[in-house]
């Protein structure tokens, strides 16, 4: 965390550690061998009404990932003399097949966006088109949630016809959402658009202008 992790990574860390509390009772990492984590990780596995955690396959790999690297450091700094986890068969992977949307899809959804954000607003309690504002910039661009929430007015570009995503909003516990300078993937990207798209977004400043 003090490294610069974020938040969601840190979250998950702490989840990780807790299933390691709760199934693996020992105190000593240097105490913990190959069948131990073989057996901890079918214990994730196994559905909840059998004394198990429930997991699907991919969070158990999460799971395996993390303690892998956490045994690495433990070598690295001394406290093992080998990584159990390189022996450890992890889960095979579950895949899904993404469904991308059709042309027709895309045209219905863009449709009803821009009638939302074609309604009048008189008060600022009306002011619903943020939300299908930020759902068609997203559809139109394939940006992140977090990425959609963190655009700023000088990211869209339009003279050269692109948006700027070079940030990305986190929501930690107990914290108000803030913006961190970086994506998802800690790579700023620029995204074309076309001058519809820049006057659907010349059309939505003006009105939060008016409005907020």
């Amino acid at each position: 965390e003090r490294n610069g992790a974020s938040p969601n990574s840190i979250k998950s860390y702490r989840l990780f550690c807790r299933y390691v509390a709760r199934y693996l009772k020992t105190a000593n990492a240097r105490d913990l061998g190959v069948m131990d984590f073989n057996r901890f990780e079918q214990r994730l596995l196994m559905a909840k009404d059998e004394g198990g955690q429930g997991l699907c396959r991919n969070s158990v790999i999460n799971v395996h990932n993390f303690l892998r690297g956490a045994y690495n450091h433990f070598v690295d700094a001394g406290i093992c003399d080998a990584n159990p986890l390189v022996y450890v068969a992890k889960p095979s992977p579950e895949r899904h097949e993404a469904s991308a949307l059709t042309e027709w899809d895309f045209e219905g959804f863009n449709e009803k966006l821009e009638g939302a954000l074609s309604k009048e607003i008189k008060t600022k309690a009306d002011y619903r088109a943020v939300y299908a504002f930020a759902s068609w910039l997203s559809l139109v661009t394939g940006m992140r949630v977090g990425e959609v929430c963190a655009v700023q007015r000088i990211d869209v570009k339009r003279a050269l016809s692109y948006v700027h995503v070079g940030g990305n909003v986190i929501e930690g516990k107990g914290k108000k959402p803030y913006r961190r300078n970086v994506t998802k993937g800690r790579k700023c990207r620029n995204i074309a658009l076309t001058q519809d798209d820049i006057a659907v977004i010349d059309a939505f400043t003006k009105l939060q202008s008016a409005v907020l």
